[in-house]
């Protein structure tokens, strides 16, 4: 069987973009999971070249593929797939990607196969170039954060609705929400008031901790259901501080009015669902 090269050299790595925002997907997280299944599909490519195989002969190519070849290949569909997640486990598979290509450029190199050292080289410093976005601060930072990849967040909607919290430890809290979406929302704290009957703390929505929610969607909507504090947030620019729940146990009808509300256009009026029987009559 061949080894081969993993040639690179005219890859350049995509320039991190300052953005401060991640309600998208970072463009370095798009682009560099392209490039690494490009990388991937280009070795049984070099061996239907270098053998002149055609793309039918498919038992040949992958005969031909030596170990190291599909160490790579695999490793370049893992790291794409950790990449464009943006998990902070696509750092280790980074390295390991590097590893493999590296060997396996430098057992080129020593057999002397398919590509000249020069080739080897630049491939392997193709390789490592494409890691670098990888290492920019705000790249990084989401990596690192798994709060911060809000573009595997539910679609949101801002939404000013009347909501009820009462702790499993006790209190009621009267607020309103600043955004809502199929799975949760964002109740914020500086129009939030504690029932002076039902003493409470903020103590009581720790993270972790859990609450019935009943949220007044519209009037002929209200939704009622448990809940779990997943975030706390100071304020920042337009967002108030406040914090995130999630919602637990939502039945097939509810999750349609939280659908239909988060989807419906900005001012759409709340539909009657008893306008059909009254029109009737």
């Amino acid at each position: 069987m061949s080894t081969v090269s993993l040639a690179t050299a005219t890859i350049s790595a995509p320039s991190a973009t300052p953005e401060t925002t991640t309600a998208k997907r970072p463009k370095e997280l798009q682009a560099i999971p392209i490039i690494l299944i490009g990388i991937a599909v280009s070795f049984p490519m070099q061996v239907m070249m270098a053998y002149d195989y055609s793309p039918f002969e498919v038992e040949a190519i992958l005969t031909t593929l030596a170990p190291m070849n599909w160490i790579v290949m695999g490793m370049s569909i893992v790291h794409a797939g950790l990449v464009y997640q943006g998990s902070t486990a696509s750092l280790l598979s980074g390295t390991i990607f590097l590893f493999a290509v590296a060997w396996n450029n430098y057992l080129v190199a020593v057999a002397g196969l398919n590509a000249p050292l020069t080739t080897t080289v630049l491939g392997t410093l193709g390789a490592l170039l494409l890691q670098i976005p990888l290492l920019k601060p705000q790249i990084l930072k989401v990596i690192l954060n798994r709060n911060l990849r809000w573009w595997r967040t539910p679609l949101r909607k801002r939404a000013d609705i009347r909501t009820l919290i009462r702790p499993v430890l006790g209190g009621e809290l009267t607020s309103r929400t600043f955004d809502l979406s199929k799975e949760g929302a964002f109740i914020r704290l500086d129009q939030a008031s504690w029932d002076p009957l039902q003493k409470g703390s903020e103590e009581l929505l720790k993270i972790g901790s859990r609450c019935s929610v009943r949220l007044m969607i519209d009037p002929f909507n209200t939704i009622q259901c448990d809940a779990e504090v997943v975030r706390h947030s100071n304020a920042s620019g337009h967002y108030p501080g406040g914090f995130a729940i999630r919602f637990k146990n939502l039945d097939p009808n509810q999750r349609k009015v939280l659908l239909a509300y988060v989807h419906a256009p900005a001012g759409a009026k709340a539909k009657n669902p008893f306008e059909k029987e009254e029109k009737e009559r």
